[in-house]
């Protein structure tokens, strides 16, 4: 079995989501938006289990995505059911509604063949800035030159900071599980630069232990709010401005369970 490979920024490309959706885009787009590993995501004040290949999602946001009517989102929906090639549970309520769809053989669409490069476009930060996915504009091996300007010892060369100044030894490792959670959850690394995501790894850092940073990154990437997961924000800056999001949450979960 040959595969082509995709990548989920294509998702977010403007060829992609400029005009109405056709049938089999439409398909191919749940498979952009299935999930790579099982995980839990809030839905109101309900915690939805989500296994690998299933999207959590409802019919209003498919609607408005894909630029149908929701009777015809629904009889799409329900002709992938008939050829069996996706299960549908609903969940009715004005907090908790909710249409959880699974890819049926899910596995089928995977491959461990080498991570393609995303492309270039909007998604990739052409425009807004707001992408999390590789583009053209930093080598990987600059990018390891870069981050080692926030982890070499004060006062050395490479390290770029006036000596007696002593760098955070959490910032690289912070920024290394980043880029392995990444690239484990959508294929190919991350458009790191170095420099910036040095700077935003210390805020993250900042009054947290690495455990604690190392959490945050854990939760976006795998669980993040509504609004970063509609829109694809997985970028370290994006796990940065929702960490108190993230810290509330998790309060009032541990509230719950008191």
């Amino acid at each position: 079995m040959s595969y082509v490979k995709i990548h989920r920024s294509l998702a977010n490309h403007p060829i992609w989501t400029k005009e109405r959706f056709t049938n089999g885009q439409a398909w191919v787009d749940l498979l952009l938006m299935a999930g790579y590993a099982d995980r839990e995501l809030m839905m109101g004040t309900t915690v939805v289990p989500l296994r690998q290949g299933e999207v959590l999602t409802s019919q209003v946001k498919l609607a408005k995505r894909w630029g149908w009517n929701r009777k015809t989102v629904a009889r799409f929906l329900a002709g992938l059911q008939r050829l069996n090639m996706v299960r549908i549970r609903s969940s009715k309520g004005t907090e908790t509604g909710f249409t959880l769809i699974g890819i049926v053989n899910w596995p089928i669409y995977q491959s461990n063949e080498k991570p393609p490069v995303a492309l270039n476009g909007a998604s990739d930060g052409a425009s807004d800035g707001t992408s999390d996915y590789p583009s053209g504009g930093h080598s990987q091996e600059g990018n390891r030159k870069n981050l080692a300007c926030d982890s070499a010892p004060a006062g050395s060369e490479t390290s770029g900071k006036k000596p007696g100044k002593t760098p955070n030894p959490h910032v690289k490792p912070l920024i290394d599980y980043y880029h392995a959670l990444f690239t484990g959850r959508f294929g190919s690394p991350p458009p790191i630069n170095g420099l910036k995501s040095g700077a935003i790894a210390k805020k993250l850092l900042a009054g947290r232990t690495l455990d604690e940073a190392k959490w945050l990154v854990t939760e976006h990437l795998t669980n993040p709010p509504d609004f970063y997961e509609e829109k694809n924000l997985y970028g370290l800056e994006h796990v940065l401005a929702s960490a108190q999001t993230l810290l509330a949450r998790r309060a009032k979960l541990k509230g719950m369970d008191a």
